[in-house]
């Protein structure tokens, strides 16, 4: 987390401590927007099928958990998420494959698809994205 670094000033006028304090706020801002992206992404898809059970009246989708925490690149620096996990057991009724939960946020190589250019992304566009993606599932 957060360390408190004190160095002279001389470093501080140069933005050594300073700047790396900052960029590790602005990292944790990331990781907290994109794990409430996440959560939200999952919680929309979950809702979306709740009404689909089973002959013994299970849901077929449900939460299961969470995936182990993996590191994701962001335009803040990496960051470690632990997505959540969603076991999906409605099979296509023309292939008999198992439907399956893929994230519109982050793919299964850690890419984030949403942040289009990484390096020049501003937390105050990240937010946005977040809030707009945050709409757009929950009205789906």
């Amino acid at each position: 987390m957060l360390k408190v670094v004190q160095e002279d000033v001389a470093a501080d006028a140069a933005g050594g401590a300073a700047g790396s304090m900052l960029d590790e706020i602005v990292r944790d801002g990331a990781r907290q927007m994109l794990a409430s992206a996440l959560q939200a992404e999952v919680a929309a898809y979950v809702q979306a099928h709740a009404g689909q059970v089973d002959e013994r009246g299970h849901r077929l989708v449900v939460r299961n958990g969470s995936a182990l925490a993996r590191e994701v690149v962001t335009g803040a620096g990496a960051v470690t998420v632990a997505a959540p996990r969603v076991n999906d057991r409605r099979v296509d009724p023309v292939t008999g494959v198992r439907q399956r939960f893929s994230s519109a946020i982050v793919d299964s190589k850690s890419a984030i698809r949403w942040f289009a250019a990484a390096n020049s992304a501003s937390l105050g566009s990240t937010f946005s994205a977040t809030n707009t993606l945050s709409q757009n599932l929950s009205q789906s």
